[in-house]
C-alpha cells in the first residue's frame, strides 16, 4: 500500500484505492472491506479444514473396531 502511494503500482486490484473496478476499488473503505472479506473466507476455510481433519481422524480410529467386530470369522 505504501509503495502504491509513491509509484502508483498495486500488485492486486483490491489494494488500489484510486481506480474503479476492474482497475481498483475506488476508496480506502472498499480496500478495507475487500481485505476483511478475504480474511473471513480464509478463516472459514481454515475452520472447515480443521473440522474435516478431526472428523477423519475420529473415523480412522473407530473404523478398525467396527470392521473387526463384523468380520466373517466372528460371525
Amino acid at each position: 500500500m505504501v509503495r502504491g502511494l509513491f509509484d502508483g503500482f498495486y500488485p492486486y486490484f483490491f489494494l488500489n484505492p484510486n481506480g474503479e473496478i476492474p482497475v481498483g476499488v475506488g476508496s480506502y473503505t472498499n480496500v478495507v472491506l475487500f481485505i476483511l472479506a478475504y480474511l473471513s473466507v480464509y478463516i472459514i476455510l481454515g475452520f472447515l479444514l480443521i473440522t474435516f481433519n478431526r472428523v477423519f481422524v475420529k473415523l480412522k480410529t473407530t473404523l478398525p473396531q467396527i470392521q473387526t467386530r463384523y468380520t466373517r470369522k466372528n460371525l
